[in-house]
């Protein structure tokens, strides 16, 4: 399966992100089907969109039928900043991690899923198929590629390269965690207390466990010495970069070329190996293009403060050290998918 988007413009939004950066991917049920939302989001006076949705049978010409041609429909640019996540909620998450304000919508890009919400009680009602489970997930990653050149490819739209330029590589620095890859009732508590979790004849909700395991390629998630999301790095050149602290066993995923530097947003430091050239068991490590990248300290010539779109309340919610990971596998329906921790973040 390959990421199918199809545009259905929708004029329902915010112009622009208010300068904020996307710092997570919101996942909600349509308590229908694409082609309902299709028309909820374009026509009418209901102020009601997200930048995706996913589903089948739309009705459109030219779009798969069937559920096995699962396919997205992007209604909103990636930059500007759709309606779907502004009902925030203290009995949701988001405010005690990223506070009330600014909106949530400026900082999230919002996916729409179809669950057949209007079918008969016992009939499959609200419940997400695995076709549109699977183009859902791989949309997720093709996102959190960072890859620009490929969203356009998919046929993801932005008003302009530079604004999807620079939201693809803000959505890059996601690290895939259960408060970044997450459903609409993280924000909105109460106010939405089956978006998407078990509803009707769905026992199982936002399968984010699965997500998040799809979306790490089941890699191993670091357990950091100290973490500094959104610092910039400076890796110098000839330094090799790998895919774990070692320097024997792990692989070489490349080398800086001659001449050349890197510049990384870095998610933080991590014990390995020590380095003969530095003397330093220390490494940094970033998340980019669906894994995690590994440089000794000895090959940074810089790391800069924090930028801006990391804001001091997202430095102090994560302060713990360590980046919390899941595998899969499904529990017996009355909880979501969590199954095993390997490493909690401190909050």
């Amino acid at each position: 399966m390959t990421v199918r988007v199809f545009q259905v413009p929708s004029a329902k939004h915010y112009t622009g992100r208010a300068g904020q950066a996307v710092i997570a991917l919101v996942h909600h049920r349509m308590v229908g089907t694409l082609a309902g939302t299709d028309i909820t989001f374009t026509t009418g006076t209901r102020q009601a969109s997200t930048n995706f949705g996913v589903g089948y049978d739309c009705g459109k010409i030219g779009h798969p039928k069937t559920p096995a041609g699962a396919h997205v429909h992007q209604y909103v640019a990636v930059d500007d900043a759709a309606w779907g996540n502004g009902n925030l909620d203290v009995s949701g998450q988001w405010d005690d991690l990223y506070g009330a304000s600014p909106n949530p919508n400026y900082r999230t890009i919002s996916i729409e899923h179809h669950d057949n919400g209007g079918a008969a009680l016992g009939s499959g009602r609200g419940v997400v198929i695995e076709e549109v489970i699977a183009q859902s997930i791989e949309l997720d990653q093709l996102l959190l590629s960072g890859d620009w050149l490929a969203w356009k490819a998919a046929g993801i739209r932005a008003n302009t390269d530079a604004g999807g330029a620079a939201v693809s590589a803000q959505v890059q620095r996601i690290v895939p965690t259960p408060r970044t890859i997450v459903d609409h009732n993280f924000i909105a508590g109460k106010l939405k207390p089956y978006c998407w979790k078990p509803w009707s004849d769905d026992r199982i909700g936002f399968p984010q466990a699965r997500y998040i395991a799809a979306l790490t390629e089941e890699t191993d998630v670091p357990t950091l010495t100290g973490y500094i999301p959104g610092q910039v790095a400076v890796v110098k050149a000839t330094a090799n970069i790998r895919s774990a602290p070692q320097l024997a066993t792990a692989t070489k995923i490349r080398a800086v070329l001659v001449g050349s530097t890197e510049t990384w947003v870095v998610t933080g430091w991590v014990k390995g190996d020590i380095d003969p050239d530095g003397g330093s068991d220390q490494w940094l490590c970033r998340w980019a293009g669906g894994r995690w990248e590994y440089t000794a300290k000895s090959n940074i010539t810089s790391l800069a403060p924090a930028v801006a779109d990391c804001t001091a309340a997202e430095a102090a919610a994560c302060s713990g050290g360590r980046v919390e990971g899941y595998t899969s596998g499904r529990t017996d329906g009355t909880s979501d998918e969590r199954t095993r921790i390997r490493n909690v973040l401190g909050i």
